[in-house]
């Protein structure tokens, strides 16, 4: 039997998946800092830092300017631009 998965569940899984990926790194000790981003509905978002990024937001900044310049990039091409965390 073949089950159909809708777009909202595939997205909910893709977001589970990355951060499934993110804890166990996270448990593993092979993170110290992270800025995140989330949406949680069309027009209410979150975001913030944890670990050293805390102490270090000059770091954080940085990092996240990365993040713009990526993200601006994947916007004005429409092409996907994937790096590892």
């Amino acid at each position: 039997m073949h089950t159909v998965t809708s777009i909202v569940e595939f997205r909910n899984r893709e977001i589970i998946e990355a951060l499934e990926s993110l804890l166990k790194k996270a448990r593993n000790g092979e993170l110290s800092g992270m800025a995140y981003a989330v949406k949680l509905s069309a027009k209410k978002h979150g975001m913030g830092m944890a670990g050293d990024y805390c102490e270090e937001p000059h770091v954080a900044a940085c990092v996240v300017g990365q993040l713009f310049a990526s993200i601006s990039d994947q916007a004005r091409t429409g092409g996907l631009i994937v790096q590892e965390a």
